[in-house]
């Protein structure tokens, strides 16, 4: 993905579609220090420098805060896959690149009755979850209110988007805990799919890995997968500020073919027949110029000498001659 914008906000959402307007908006708000202008190189110079990746069109994966206990894990592999890893606590009022900059998720708001509350779920009740299913369960990314991802670079045309899911801050026993609810809705490019969606009701019981998968179209480059909570379900089981949208991973792969950054044979064939006109041409101009394959002027002079052989009586006389010519 590479855009190319300027001017005043109102200007930006014309020229560049509301989301990369909104991307604006929220980095402003996070940088009050910034003018406007500088926002604006800012955005430019992370959007559309030498180091963003090109337009990409290959499978894409995101585990978000897929992390180990004091152990940096940049990335998780499962299912012939390579997961990019969401390792930021932040939450509150941020918007966080990754770090190959292809991925970003802005979260918004603070837990009600839990200001200090993680950003981060983790599998404290050390529920069985099958490794089978996905190593990337054991961790989430939640938010009270609101969380959007946003896939960068992406080619124009229709990709299916895999969500992963697992319920891991409810415990499956009969205790207190193990009466949480939690429901959200999903949206992707402001297409509401999933409303109402409780992850457990679905899988059929906490710790148990479940993935949806949708079909979209992706027509600026920018995917944008929001997930909402609407004010339902529960919000202080097993403690207070345990609600809001819950996602372990992020898959998306295009529905179209990948054109080749290879040439093809004919391209080939066909720079080789042009390179060898060439060539021929321009000893066909040298040629016509005499600069090329021309006879020794000499040689032909030599040859146009008449030669023969000579006696020595012949030999004497013309000396002879020549002596009495000079007297």
């Amino acid at each position: 993905m590479k855009m190319q914008y300027d001017g005043k906000i109102s200007d930006m959402a014309q020229k560049m579609g509301a989301t990369e307007a909104l991307l604006k908006s929220m980095y402003m708000q996070q940088n009050p220090h910034l003018s406007e202008e500088e926002v604006d190189d800012k955005m430019r110079e992370a959007l559309h420098n030498d180091n963003i990746p090109t337009p990409r069109s290959s499978t894409s994966t995101y585990a978000p805060t897929h992390q180990k206990t004091n152990e940096r894990n940049p990335a998780i592999e499962f299912d012939d896959k390579e997961y990019e890893a969401d390792e930021h606590l932040r939450g509150i009022s941020n918007f966080v690149e990754s770090a190959d900059e292809k991925w970003a998720y802005s979260s918004t708001r603070v837990f009600l009755g839990n200001e200090k509350a993680d950003y981060v779920a983790r599998n404290v009740f050390s529920l069985n979850i099958n490794e089978s299913s996905g190593h990337y369960y054991q961790t989430a990314r939640i938010a009270p209110i609101s969380l959007n991802y946003f896939g960068f670079c992406m080619m124009k045309g229709n990709y299916n988007v895999k969500l992963h899911f697992a319920e891991i801050m409810f415990s499956n026993d009969r205790t207190f805990s193990s009466f949480g609810r939690r429901i959200f809705d999903v949206s992707i490019q402001g297409r509401k799919y999933l409303k109402d969606f409780n992850i457990m009701e679905e899988a059929g019981g906490v710790g148990k890995g479940i993935t949806r998968d949708f079909n979209v179209d992706v027509n600026d480059s920018t995917l944008q997968i929001h997930l909402s909570w609407a004010g339902k379900g529960t919000n202080a089981v097993p403690m207070r500020g345990v609600y809001g949208p819950l996602i372990s991973a992020i898959t998306v792969t295009p529905n179209f073919k990948i054109p080749s950054n290879r040439l093809s044979a004919g391209a080939i064939v066909g720079i080789v027949i042009g390179s060898l006109a060439l060539v021929l041409l321009i000893l066909f101009v040298l040629w016509k110029m005499g600069y090329i394959f021309r006879k020794d002027q000499t040689d032909k002079e030599l040859l146009e000498l008449k030669t023969g052989y000579f006696s020595l009586r012949q030999l004497k006389l013309l000396l002879i001659t020549s002596i009495q010519k000079i007297r």
